[in-house]
């Protein structure tokens, strides 16, 4: 593997694609043939001028974490040559972007991130987080450009070991770019889980703004509580004063802070959807305004996506008809409602019906649909025209 990344280095450079540098680091987008075909990988180097040895011990240090944390959304290193007069190393992630992209493509449209999809996001990030932290390592200072991205929505957190992404000479961070961290990081105190948490969280509220928030939790963000939410609001205040707002020596644990978080999902009854939020990052990607790109016909015979005209069987086609009746009303579908819609006159036993109705959304999904979970069930989300055919 070294020798084939090496190879595409020195042979192809034309292949290569800058996705972040500083001062201190580059990482590139490359192909390497490992033997079993193409692979597409990024590829981590120090800049031009930085001594030899200085870009050794910052690589090793990338290198040995990267090596040592397990986690699907963490990648995976593939190779590395960091004892080299051009030190390197290779991380096994098909990334043609990083946050800071996405989220540019979020304030240019007009649809927001489903709320389901959004949370999900940020529980990835926090339990790839804790992988690191299990062996030891604090990114301390959390970036749009510590989010990697492809082209299909797939996503990695880096910088692990050395923050790499942010990271420049003589300094701990890049200040020309937005970076989150905890109080005590500013005051030149150690990075730690509970100071990685909240940095997490201080991310997760700079993106808000294009989410689809869920009206009980917008309403308390505005200020106006009702009895019916005292519970809801209640949770909010215990994670502001236990996690965000504490000093660190009282500090909620993460296990703690995560207790209080699944509190809240309960209360909003929000269910966790990562694909969803996949589905909807390839699409800002492919170009495509999410809000106006999908279309139905008025008897729901063919939806009209980015992908071109998809022609809808009789049960998908009964579901998604369901779906737009209870939106219109403000609903949602349970599973065992979806499998009733779609076949309607057949006697399905529980685990056949559940499975034809997971089948029938993945479908109406692949179709450009944006189908969330929400409530304990399924809804419709984002704008959908309709129009005659």
């Amino acid at each position: 593997m070294t020798a084939l990344i090496q190879q595409t280095r020195s042979t192809r450079p034309g292949s290569r694609a800058r996705l972040r540098a500083t001062d201190l680091f580059v990482a590139d987008r490359a192909s390497i043939d490992d033997g079993q075909g193409s692979r597409d990988v990024v590829v981590v180097s120090c800049a031009g001028g930085v001594p030899v040895d200085e870009a050794r011990r910052a690589l090793r240090a990338v290198r040995d974490a990267h090596a040592a944390i397990r986690h699907p959304r963490v990648p995976r290193l593939v190779g590395d040559d960091v004892d080299g007069d051009a030190p390197w190393l290779a991380l096994d992630c098909p990334a043609v972007c990083d946050a800071s992209t996405v989220i540019g493509r979020l304030a240019e449209g007009s649809s927001p991130l489903p709320y389901g999809g959004a949370d999900a996001f940020i529980v990835s990030l926090r339990d790839a987080l804790r992988a690191g932290h299990r062996c030891g390592h604090f990114l301390g200072r959390f970036s749009p450009h510590n989010v990697w991205f492809a082209a299909d929505g797939t996503w990695w957190l880096t910088g692990f070991g050395r923050n790499f992404p942010l990271e420049v000479r003589g300094a701990p961070v890049d200040v020309t770019v937005p970076s989150f961290m905890a109080p005590e990081l500013m005051g030149g105190g150690a990075p730690s889980a509970t100071a990685d948490f909240v940095a997490l969280i201080l991310f997760m509220r700079s993106v808000i703004a294009y989410v689809d928030v869920p009206e009980r939790l917008a309403s308390l963000l505005r200020g106006e509580v009702s009895l019916e939410d005292s519970v809801l609001a209640l949770r909010l205040m215990q994670f502001e004063q236990r996690v965000v707002g504490a000093l660190p020596a009282r500090r909620a644990s993460i296990e703690e802070a995560i207790a209080i978080s699944d509190d809240v999902r309960r209360e909003l009854g929000v269910v966790l959807d990562e694909e969803a939020f996949r589905a909807h990052v390839q699409r800002l990607l492919a170009g495509v305004d999410v809000a106006a790109a999908t279309a139905v016909a008025k008897d729901a015979s063919t939806v009209h996506g980015p992908d071109g005209v998809v022609r809808l069987g009789r049960a998908p086609r009964r579901i998604l008809l369901a779906l737009q009746a209870a939106r219109a009303r403000g609903a949602t579908l349970t599973v065992d409602e979806v499998a009733a819609a779609g076949w309607p006159d057949e006697r399905l036993v529980h685990d056949s019906a559940r499975t034809r109705a997971y089948v029938a959304i993945r479908h109406l999904r692949q179709a450009g649909l944006q189908i969330e979970r929400f409530d304990g069930g399924y809804r419709l989300g984002g704008a959908l025209a309709v129009i005659d055919t």
